[in-house]
Parts: structure tokens; C-alpha cells; sequence
């Protein structure tokens, strides 16, 4: 393990099996922070997160896989500029798509959860039964906040207008939004139920909950992990931490029951906001992608 000022890639893997021709997996910095309306900072997870993958070990007992050996590549961070959040957030959707195009399995690392919306429209004009998997505090479901329809928290409405969605960890909303829940709740979408929730009062610390999530998605998901899904005893370093989360176990039930039920497509992980001397978050967010890339080795 190499020092954490000299990380270059994920996991820090070497040739042959850290290069893009070989990658079964590309994982993608999206640093991208425009939104935040608390703690801000989250532009900096995707290199804090690279950075502990280092201290990671590569094999996973749980399953007893390996998984760079699969091949795991660390895109170009993307680069952002003052072009119009609808134009910077398209960028993201146009990076990704040649290695979806490639049957990679691509991993967006954010920066701020709006990265969600425009790989989901990448995703959702490929797959046509595509159901959404939101773990997240928070639903996102306002049509609009501080004036803008692109703002981190309005990430599960814009997803809701192009597939159906699964929210699970939820624990704080307003009351606008609770009245979208309940209209969204008997819609359809693609032939899907539009809406399923899943508050976090109502699993957290309880049995074969996982399956009844799963039941909730089609055949092909997309996974959008809001870091503050978890309880921040699990990861505290996110832009809003709320507590009453999800457990580390009951997470990773969770994501290896839909591996092993579903096909995940692809995914995104956000709002890693890095605290200056405590490195919990980033291995934490470090480690839970790493058993994501070992349940797809194993199961996919």
C-alpha cells in the first residue's frame, strides 16, 4: 500500500489490471459541486475516497473474490467550468456513455448527488425496464429548491420523470413533499409501480426487509448511493448528516440481495464530505464500493 499523496488509481492496481482495455469496471471522479446547501466541501470526496482505497485490502472474504482481477479503471477526473448546470451536468452523461457503450460497468464518485440526473437518462434510454434505486436521508422529490430545478434536492424528482424509483433510508422531507409521495405512489411509470418507499424508521434494525425492496425493482437498476443514507455513526462525513440511518451490514444485505436478484447496470456514489483529520468517511465509502465490485464479481 502506497502512501495516500501518491494514490493514482483505485485501489492502487496495477498493470495490466488497472487499464482500461482490460476493465470490466471504470470508476469515474465527478467532482462536481454546485448546489450543496449545507455543509459544502463534497467537491473533494472523489480524491479523499481514491486516496483511502489505497488501505483497502483486494481480497473479499465475504464472497471470496478478488475483484481487480476483473480489471478496475480510474477514468480522468471530469473537469468542470461556468457553463450552465445543465451543460456541465450533460458532460457527465457524455463522458460515461463510451464505456457503457464498451459494457464496462461504470461507477460515478461525486461531488453533490445532482450527478444522479444525467446518468439516469444515460441509463434509462438503454435499458427500457429500468427501475432506480435510491439510498438516501432524504427523498430529493422537490420540483424545485432555491429557484432551481437542478439543485441536489430535487435529484429523486428529475430521476422519477424517467424511471421508477425505489427509496430506501429516507427520514427527513417537508410537507410538499409528502404530498408528492402520496400521489407518485399510485402512478405508473414504464409499466412500474412509479414510486416505493421505504423509510428508514420502518427497516432499520428489522429482518428480510431487503427482499421487499428488491421485489420493488425490475429486472435492470440503477443504484444512486447518497452517502447520508447511512447513519453517520457508519459514514459522518456528508454535506447533511441526519441520524437514525442505515447499519453497515444491513447495507451491504441490502445491495448483495439486489446483485444477486437484479442486474445492476451502474451506479453512482455522492456527497462524501472530507473532514480534515478523520479519514471514517472516506474508508468507509471506500470500502463499501469495494464490496459493491466484489458482489458484481460474484454474482454477475
Amino acid at each position: 500500500m502506497k502512501k495516500r499523496d501518491e494514490v493514482s488509481s483505485f485501489f492502487d492496481i496495477d498493470p495490466p489490471f488497472n487499464k482500461r482495455e482490460n476493465a470490466g469496471f471504470v470508476i469515474i471522479p465527478v467532482p462536481y459541486e454546485r448546489t450543496t446547501s449545507y455543509l459544502k466541501g463534497c467537491v473533494k470526496g472523489p480524491e479523499a475516497i481514491k486516496k483511502a482505497s489505497a488501505q483497502v485490502e483486494l481480497y473479499e472474504p465475504e464472497v471470496d473474490v478478488e475483484p481487480y482481477r476483473e480489471g478496475i479503471y480510474t477514468a480522468p477526473a471530469i473537469r468542470f467550468g461556468k457553463e450552465s448546470e445543465s451543460s456541465e451536468l450533460d458532460r457527465i452523461r457524455k463522458v460515461a456513455e463510451p464505456y457503457v457503450a464498451e459494457g464496462k460497468f461504470v461507477v460515478a464518485l461525486g461531488g453533490e448527488h445532482t450527478i444522479a440526473v444525467p446518468l439516469v437518462k444515460l441509463f434509462a434510454g438503454k435499458y427500457r425496464n429500468l427501475s432506480v434505486l435510491q439510498i438516501d436521508a432524504h427523498p430529493d422529490l422537490r420540483d424545485s429548491y432555491e429557484g432551481n430545478h437542478l439543485n441536489h434536492a430535487c435529484v429523486g424528482r428529475r430521476i422519477i420523470e424517467q424511471a421508477p424509483l425505489v427509496l430506501v433510508g429516507i427520514r427527513s422531507w417537508c410537507a410538499e413533499q409528502q404530498e408528492f409521495i402520496k400521489k407518485a405512489k399510485k402512478r405508473k411509470i414504464r409499466g412500474r409501480k412509479m414510486l416505493s418507499v421505504f423509510p428508514a424508521r420502518n427497516i432499520v434494525g428489522k429482518r428480510n426487509w431487503q427482499r421487499k425492496v428488491v421485489e420493488c425493482l425490475g429486472d435492470n437498476v440503477y443504484l444512486t448511493l447518497d452517502l447520508d443514507g447511512l447513519d453517520p455513526s457508519v459514514i459522518p462525513a456528508v454535506g447533511t448528516p441526519e441520524p437514525g440511518g442505515l447499519g453497515w451490514y444491513e447495507t451491504l444485505d441490502l445491495l448483495k440481495e439486489v446483485i444477486r436478484r437484479r442486474r445492476l447496470v451502474g451506479m453512482d456514489m455522492a456527497e462524501l464530505k472530507p473532514v480534515k483529520g478523520d479519514v471514517r468517511g472516506e474508508m468507509a465509502a471506500a470500502r463499501l464500493l469495494h464490496r459493491i465490485l466484489a458482489y458484481l464479481t460474484k454474482y454477475q
